[in-house]
């Protein structure tokens, strides 16, 4: 991904000014970052991902799954946004991280009746070599969100709702 497309999937996304609202997540690499929730609004919006549409934002992690539906908050740590054409499906993940340096996981692979099968390469930080990552997932219809693994470990994704009100400046 150029810098010019990554400021402006940044910009897109909303983290030129970052909330200070997160949800519990965690990688597997360490403790588990913040990325606190913000309470969904009343009545809880539905996310537009389908078993055979799995384009959007995600958040995810492997512990500590949200209840069902999309998770409505201020700009997360970070997102897994999907792009899906036909059963063909392209994945990047974008980060903050330390002072806020983006870094990006590139999958391609399918989702065949909610059968999501990725892979593709992910870098730690900047300046880390890319590894190989690949993921093994499901599209639960009654949760809305995406099971299963990532390099054997489990992973959840949530469908995220960028939250419009509310969201303060992000505390350097």
């Amino acid at each position: 991904m150029t810098r010019p497309a990554l400021a402006a999937l940044l910009a897109l996304i909303g983290w030129s000014q970052l909330g200070a609202c997160t949800l519990a997540v965690s990688t597997g690499a360490g403790p588990s970052p913040a990325v606190m929730a913000s309470p969904s609004p009343s009545p809880a919006p539905s996310s537009p991902v389908t078993v055979g549409n799995l384009s959007g934002s995600w958040v995810f992690g492997d512990a500590n799954e949200p209840p069902p539906g999309p998770v409505v908050a201020c700009n997360p740590f970070r997102l897994w946004n999907l792009t899906q054409d036909g059963t063909s499906v392209k994945g990047s993940v974008l980060a903050c991280i330390g002072p806020c340096a983006a870094f990006t996981e590139e999958v391609t692979g399918t989702n065949v009746g909610g059968a999501l099968q990725l892979s593709g390469e992910a870098a730690e930080s900047p300046s880390a070599q890319p590894t190989p990552v690949r993921y093994t997932l499901r599209f639960d219809a009654a949760s809305q969100h995406l099971v299963g693994t990532r390099n054997g470990q489990p992973f959840w994704a949530a469908p995220f709702i960028q939250q419009t009100t509310g969201c303060g400046p992000r505390p350097l």
